[in-house]
This record gives structure tokens, C-alpha cells and sequence, in this order.
């Protein structure tokens, strides 16, 4: 098997397939299984307050694909350090 491990700013990855913020929420939602394969996750925003986001609808199909205007929902920088991100640890 090809060896697909990357190094980008001194951080080595053991492949290039990276999720990006959104589709995997805070990574909580996502097999381990799959969490397990992947070079990298990234989490979805966090800001210093709680926010609800926007109201709805948040999500239209324009027909070539959807629009989203989630308004960065999230719990805050405090419940994120406190009950997610320690989840989030076991990350290998």
C-alpha cells in the first residue's frame, strides 16, 4: 500500500483526506471508524459567547446545490473546552 503520509508545518498526517468544518459537526457526530482513517478533521467554528444561528430556513436547494446560512451556531468557547473538545482527545 501507498504510503500517503504528509507533513505540512511540521504536523504529520497520515494521509491527505482532510473533512472540513461543517459537514461533521464538532467530529462527535462521526464514526470513530471513519475518524480513525481520515489525515485530519476540522471542527466547526466556536465563538467567545453561545449563539443560536440564524433562523429558518437555513438550507434552500438551488437546484445545483444547496445553500446554507447556518449563522454559526454553537455553544461558546466554555462549553466547548469543557464537554466537547476533552471528546475530542481520543482523535488519533
Amino acid at each position: 500500500m501507498a504510503n500517503l503520509t504528509r507533513e505540512v508545518m511540521g504536523i504529520t498526517f497520515k494521509n491527505p483526506v482532510v473533512i472540513p468544518s461543517g459537514p461533521g459537526g464538532f467530529g462527535l457526530e462521526m464514526e470513530k471508524d471513519v475518524l480513525s482513517k481520515i489525515g485530519a478533521f476540522t471542527i466547526k467554528s466556536v465563538t467567545l459567547e453561545p449563539k443560536e444561528g440564524n433562523p429558518s430556513p437555513r438550507l434552500v436547494d438551488a437546484g445545483y446545490g444547496l445553500i446554507n446560512s447556518i449563522g454559526l451556531q454553537n455553544p461558546g468557547i466554555k462549553t466547548f473546552l469543557n464537554t466537547i473538545y476533552p471528546k475530542l482527545l481520543p482523535f488519533p
